[in-house]
């Protein structure tokens, strides 16, 4: 499977143009691939003010998915603020041009305050397409373990991001460790630039091999990067180093 991910400086609160941006950066490149991921809240940025964006359409997010899936026929996931019952959710989204499916982040920032903006989520997602059957995760769920052990032989770990530059080598450490202790590709996607509380990020978006060696980085540069994941090398490395059989599961300690 061929994996697409956009490393971008996100226009702060401004819908219309990141779907601009978006859509010319794609039309641009002459790759085929099977799966677009896009960063967290990747129309908006890591706004704290859902309810107060100009102009926001969530539903034209949606949409513009959904289209894109369409058009390049692959499939997309990213994250955005998302009302639903009187309450807001930093949701991720994944489409293949026709059906949905949704996770609510489940570990807010709270030094952010993400967590009286928004509510969390109670449930994982995982996911099947082209054969691979794939974890999302979003940010900060990256520093908590215990919501991608992979007790259910998953084959792809991702997380979309907006990780500020001050922390990044611990995104960079951890993703690796995801990779290593769940046998599994692990891909983190996070944006670039200054974002309206005028905290930097340097992107460091990353795919790492189920035995924890760097694929492919987007370093701190702007643009669409590509990378190829395969099935059967990943089943033989977990056959013949055969680690999770060994999981104990909780209660069994």
């Amino acid at each position: 499977m061929k994996i697409a991910w956009i490393q971008y400086d996100i226009a702060w609160e401004n819908q219309e143009k990141n779907l601009l941006f978006l859509e010319d950066l794609l039309v641009q490149s002459s790759e085929d691939f099977d799966l677009l991921v896009l960063p967290e809240m990747f129309d908006t940025g890591f706004s704290m003010n859902p309810s107060a964006i100009p102009n926001r359409d969530q539903h034209r997010s949606i949409q513009w998915l959904q289209k894109i899936a369409k058009q390049y026929d692959t499939a997309v996931i990213a994250s955005m603020a998302f009302q639903e019952n009187n309450a807001y959710y930093n949701r991720l989204v994944f489409t293949e041009g026709e059906e949905i499916a949704e996770y609510n982040k489940n570990h807010l920032f709270k030094l952010s305050g993400e967590h009286e903006k928004y509510q969390e989520g109670d449930f994982i997602l995982d996911l099947h397409w082209k054969d691979f059957k794939i974890r999302p995760l979003i940010c900060y769920d990256l520093r908590f373990p215990e919501i991608s052990r992979n007790t259910e032989a998953y084959d792809l770990l991702i997380y979309v991001a907006s990780w500020p530059e001050k922390r990044v080598d611990h995104w960079s450490s951890l993703l690796k460790a995801r990779a290593i202790e769940n046998q599994c590709y692990t891909l983190g996607v996070n944006r670039i630039g200054v974002d309206g509380n005028r905290l930097a990020y340097n992107g460091m978006s990353c795919l790492y091999a189920y035995d924890g060696q760097e694929i492919k980085s987007a370093e701190s540069q702007s643009g669409i990067f590509f990378a190829e994941i395969n099935k059967e090398d990943l089943m033989h490395y977990r056959e013949k180093l055969p680690f999770l059989q060994d999981c104990k599961l909780d209660g069994e300690i």
